[in-house]
């Protein structure tokens, strides 16, 4: 997605220049393919779970470049694809159990570390880290958006996630 975007920038602006006024229905043409292409890609949610889940990168691609809409329908994007929770197993599995505990007490934990003289419970609704009974991983999924990620120099997100 940011390739599509930075080439059709580029190259948008370009045709309308009197330097390239010998390419501009060439950069038109090339313009209009990649917007074809940067349509396509809203029929798959790959491109954008492709983009969240790189630890480094997450949301602030979007956050970056995208209209507060547009990162609405990036989350809700994301919400949808629940296969998260089903390749998981997450309702099921004994993982989700340990994760679940794992994640009180670092919520816990952080507690004690924070500023914040207030020991009130750090569900934050509109964070929506409340626990839905009917989509468990929200919260997960939630609180790996809002996380910062330590990736070891060099290391691809595939490494990572290994």
């Amino acid at each position: 997605i940011p390739a599509l975007e930075a080439l059709y920038k580029a190259w948008s602006s370009r045709a309308t220049r009197v330097k390239y006024a010998d390419f501009s229905l060439a950069l038109q043409a090339a313009c209009q393919k990649i917007d074809d292409y940067y349509e396509k890609t809203t029929n798959s949610p790959a491109y954008i779970m492709t983009m969240i889940l790189d630890p480094r990168e997450k949301l602030s691609y979007f956050a970056k470049n995208w209209s507060t809409e547009l990162q609405a329908d990036v989350l809700k994007c994301v919400e949808e694809v629940e296969r998260f929770c089903q390749f998981n197993d997450v309702e099921d599995s004994a993982k989700y159990k340990e994760s679940k505990s794992l994640s009180k007490g670092l919520s816990v934990l952080l507690r004690e570390l924070s500023d914040d003289e207030d020991d009130e419970d750090v569900s934050d609704p509109a964070l929506g880290l409340s626990e839905d009974p009917n989509r468990p991983w929200l919260r997960y999924l939630n609180e790996y958006i809002n996380t910062k990620e330590l990736v070891p120099t060099g290391w691809t997100a595939v490494e990572w996630w290994g």
